[in-house]
């Protein structure tokens, strides 16, 4: 992680992806393009709750069981993972 003036930076952004199925990969490049520590997700259309590895990355989402799916997630980098 970087360090301005003897502090630690820590990057986290946002996107809408409007639906994560197939984009996994695009959004980890996205993450180490923008150095990114963590990604938060909306519109993810995922069901269920639980976390699981994307690319050496976890991946902790929440989304409904029923209904029309809809869910929200975060994508931490290893160094931040535990």
């Amino acid at each position: 992680m970087p360090a301005m003036n003897g502090r630690q930076v820590f990057r986290i952004g946002n996107w809408n992806v409007k639906s994560l199925k197939n984009k996994e990969n695009e959004v980890i490049r996205e993450m180490e393009r923008y150095n990114l520590d963590i990604l938060g997700l909306s519109e993810t259309k995922v069901r269920g709750n639980g976390m699981r590895e994307i690319n050496g990355m976890k991946y902790v989402y929440a989304g409904v069981t029923e209904g029309r799916a809809k869910g929200a997630g975060l994508i931490v980098s290893e160094q931040w993972e535990d």
